[in-house]
C-alpha cells in the first residue's frame, strides 16, 4: 500500500510510471456516447391502506399507528405504523437544509 501510495504521488508532481507493468490490464466497459436520459421509474401515486388484516396484524383506529399484533412467544404488543410528509402533511416541517428529517 505505501509503495503505491509513494508511486502515485510520483506520477502526480510529473515522474513516468508504467503502470501496466504493476497492475495487470482488464477490460473496460463502453460508456455511452449519448447523455443519461433523466427517466424516473418510482410511482408517484399515493399508496393505498394495506390490509393488515390479511398479515395476522390487527388494524388501530391511531392516527400514527396502523396495525398491532402481539408476540406469541412472549406475549408483549408490537405496534407499527408508517410516517410519510404525503399522509401527515405536518412532517414536512421538521426539515434541515430541505431534507425532511
Amino acid at each position: 500500500h505505501a509503495f503505491l501510495t509513494a508511486l502515485g504521488h510520483a506520477h502526480t508532481h510529473g515522474h513516468p510510471i508504467t503502470w501496466h507493468t504493476l497492475i495487470p490490464p482488464t477490460n473496460t466497459t463502453p460508456l455511452p456516447t449519448y447523455p443519461f436520459q433523466h427517466t424516473h421509474y418510482w410511482l408517484n401515486e399515493k399508496a393505498a391502506d394495506a390490509d393488515v388484516e390479511s398479515a395476522g396484524l390487527s388494524r388501530t383506529d391511531h392516527p400514527l399507528l396502523g396495525a398491532t399484533t402481539t408476540l406469541a412467544h412472549s406475549g408483549e404488543t408490537v405496534l407499527t405504523g408508517r410516517l410519510s410528509p404525503a399522509q401527515h402533511g405536518w412532517l414536512a416541517d421538521h426539515a434541515v437544509n430541505g431534507t425532511v428529517i
